[in-house]
């Protein structure tokens, strides 16, 4: 049935793995005991006070997984005693900070690392850099720097954690006048599969420290700490519109229009049915750097729209009309770059999808986030992130609710996966890595293009007996 997933399983070593629950148990009841005395913090068990909020993720898909115990860490020393643990005992682990994997890979049956009490920020003014430890989300590093009138590229959500994002790309409103979060890295500390702490930076070991800006979380080792530059602030006016007549003819104007918009203006256009006694709706929100003034005399030219807010705020005061509070909810979501902006055919053809839809209790949408400038102007081989010939990342988005039947939910599900099949061909062969996509064919290429080979190389040299392996890890060099 397709709305259950399959248990997976994060990082595993090499030898004999625990096959059953009674394997597992066995483990817990002793090794794990030893381990929890060797760690800062107690470990938590499901019997604990506390277990049921720790393991708390967003995509309810995966809560079938039940952690054998959680580790909550707040030291690099802490991960890697986990680590080195689950290597000596073949246990099963996952990793956890923001615990926003789309698919559950920061679940386990095993051991689950949670990095999210190490959520430390600190922002040093000479040089314009913040060190980020490795649990903390966004939210943390809009806190820290808000009173220094700088910022970072970064995604809507703001319980996403920050090192998790940065490792896949980091994507966000900022990202076409800053580029990406991984492009501003400047060094990361990395527990490698040894059980190492080790900082890495371009001097230092320039091949990691370039897989690791793009080449995904948890490929390498576990990041335990970021350290980023910043950029200023200038003013910022946030804007949202919503189109109900002709919606498609509405969103091809908006798009062409943004097509040719200063790097200064960041956005997200999409198609929606927000539940199934809903009609298509367009709609277009976003950030432009500068003032109110001039976005509304960019805007002048579209169709009178239903919904139209354009509102100068501070920094802080637009990312909490921007974010995007989710609560944990039943989801999938297939992504797909293109190169152009779509064809209104194109548009037409996705707002019958809609139309289409057989139904759940959620909603489903079909949204463009606008790449280009910054973004395209690093050479593809520059980081491990790839996807740099892009100007829009298309997302085909799910959800339902727990009370829907099994067979309304895989209907669902099968109608979405048809239609993002049909709109393949018109993108460039890449999917989005931080939108993880466990149904998605050939996903090594789609996440990782050209730079797939060197990045093998690299997951090769540093985790050549498989620790940090899951469904999509980055695979092997295949023998000759």
């Amino acid at each position: 049935m397709s709305d259950v997933a399959t248990p997976v399983i994060e990082g595993s070593g090499t030898k004999r793995k625990p096959s059953t629950a009674l394997d597992l148990n066995v483990l817990a009841e002793s090794g794990l005991n030893f381990l929890s005395m060797t760690l800062t913090n107690p470990l938590i068990f499901p019997q604990d006070a506390g277990y049921t909020a720790a393991t708390q993720t967003l995509n309810l898909r995966y809560t079938s997984q039940r952690p054998s115990a959680i580790a909550q860490c707040v030291s690099a020393d802490d991960v890697a005693q986990c680590l080195t643990w689950c290597a000596d005992f073949d246990f099963p682990f996952a990793v956890k900070s923001g615990g926003h994997s789309y698919a559950g890979y920061s679940r386990t049956n095993g051991l689950l690392i949670d990095m999210s009490l190490m959520n430390e920020c600190s922002y040093d003014p000479e040089t314009g850099v913040i060190s980020v430890s490795g649990g903390a989300i966004i939210r943390d590093v809009l806190r820290t720097l808000e009173p220094h009138g700088r910022a970072v590229t970064h995604g809507r959500c703001s319980t996403v954690g920050v090192a998790s994002m940065v490792m896949g790309g980091g994507s966000g409103f900022n990202m076409r006048a800053n580029g990406m979060g991984c492009d501003k890295v400047v060094s990361l500390e990395l527990v490698t599969a040894e059980g190492d702490v080790r900082v890495v930076t371009e001097d230092s070991d320039p091949e990691l420290f370039w897989a690791c800006r793009g080449g995904g979380a948890g490929q390498f080792g576990v990041t335990t700490k970021l350290n980023i530059q910043t950029f200023a602030l200038a003013e910022v006016t946030v804007f949202r519109f919503e189109w109900r007549e002709a919606p498609a003819k509405a969103l091809h104007q908006v798009m062409t229009l943004l097509n040719d918009a200063p790097n200064a203006y960041g956005s997200r256009v999409a198609l929606a049915r927000y539940s199934a006694d809903q009609p298509v709706v367009a709609t277009c929100l976003g950030q432009f750097h500068g003032d109110a003034e001039t976005v509304r005399a960019f805007f002048s030219g579209l169709p009178d729209a239903d919904l139209c807010e354009i509102q100068s705020l501070s920094y802080t005061e637009a990312q909490d009309y921007l974010d995007e509070v989710l609560d944990p909810l039943y989801f999938h979501e297939s992504s797909a770059y293109m190169a152009d902006t779509p064809s209104l055919a194109f548009l037409e053809r996705g707002q019958a999808y809609l139309e289409a839809w057989p139904e759940t209790g959620g909603e489903v949408d079909f949204r463009f986030f606008q790449m280009g400038g910054a973004v395209n102007d690093v050479e593809a081989d520059a980081t491990a992130f790839a996807h740099r010939n892009t100007r829009w990342l298309l997302v085909t988005g799910l959800t339902w609710l727990n009370s829907d039947s099994p067979s309304a939910v895989e209907q669902s599900l099968d109608w979405q996966k048809s239609f993002y099949q049909s709109v393949k061909p018109d993108g460039t062969g890449g999917s989005y890595g931080n939108l993880l996509d466990p149904t998605l064919e050939d996903w090594a290429n789609a996440y990782y293009l050209e730079n797939l080979q060197r990045l093998s190389a690299v997951k090769q040299k540093m985790d050549p007996k498989g620790l940090f392996s899951r469904p999509q890890s980055i695979p092997l060099p295949m023998q000759k």
